[in-house]
């Protein structure tokens, strides 16, 4: 009999967590496309009013403008549905981490012309501190994007004429890597909840042409865990710096 009840409260168990996780399954969905409809609403009205200003523009440079202002627009959106699909089809491809003995230095050396050109863009100076030789077991597309997702996130909350800095070096059982930038600090309440999905920091500034849906630390997060290391936030004098830390023998 003790058994059975065993049986039993264990199967209540299970048919409990299932029954909260398509409650949490379906509070993210409301949420997702709560932040979808809000960030498309913008350029939508701003391609919308253009595009009714063209009708009544006979002025050839102004209707230029007006062309160049939907494309960029349009753009914008692109590159938000695009982030959106990229992030969904990466949480279901972290599980399965293909992982081979990957040179993390040479990652980031590789990436750094096409993080010097993002952040060109807003005026931010980068600065990079690689170490030579750092050579660990990981996936490294799933590395590149959470990079991405930290140099992104950089961007967006420092001001024009500020600095990022991304640092890789060698610890006695990690490799360290993070990302800094110049700007205001992380409330302390707050610095747990950054890592959840769809959760944005209300009061840091935050860079419009880089417009994302708080998915980007929260894949941080995952992608980190999974090949076993760890990742957090400190508030530095100045500025802010995201860090990730592997294993040397993942």
């Amino acid at each position: 009999i003790q058994r059975d009840i065993n049986d039993l409260n264990n199967y209540n168990y299970l048919l409990l967590k299932q029954n909260r996780d398509m409650a949490e399954f379906e509070d993210l969905r409301k949420k997702l496309v709560s932040s979808i409809t809000h960030e498309l609403k913008t350029p939508l009205a701003i391609i919308s009013s253009q595009v009714e200003l063209l009708q009544y523009e006979y002025d050839e440079s102004k209707k230029d403008y007006y062309f160049s202002s939907i494309m960029e627009e349009i753009d914008k959106m692109s590159s938000l549905i695009s982030s959106i699909l990229k992030n969904s089809v990466l949480e279901n491809r972290i599980q399965n981490a293909e992982r081979d003995l990957t040179n993390l230095s040479e990652l980031l050396n590789n990436q750094l012309p096409k993080y010097e050109t993002w952040l060109s863009t807003k005026k931010i100076r980068l600065f990079s501190e690689i170490q030579k030789g750092c050579l660990s077991y990981v996936d490294p597309l799933q590395i590149e994007q959470a990079v991405n997702n930290y140099v992104m996130n950089a961007c967006r909350h420092t001001h024009a004429g500020g600095m990022v800095t991304i640092t890789l070096k060698s610890e006695p059982e990690w490799f360290y890597l993070s990302v800094y930038n110049e700007g205001e600090p992380i409330p302390d309440a707050e610095a747990e909840h950054i890592w959840t999905s769809f959760y944005q920091l209300k009061n840091r500034v935050r860079n419009d042409a880089f417009t994302e849906i708080g998915l980007g630390l929260y894949i941080v997060r995952d992608i980190t865990l999974h090949h076993g290391g760890t990742c957090g936030v400190t508030n530095k004098e100045g500025g802010v710096e995201f860090y990730i830390r592997l294993p040397k023998n993942a």
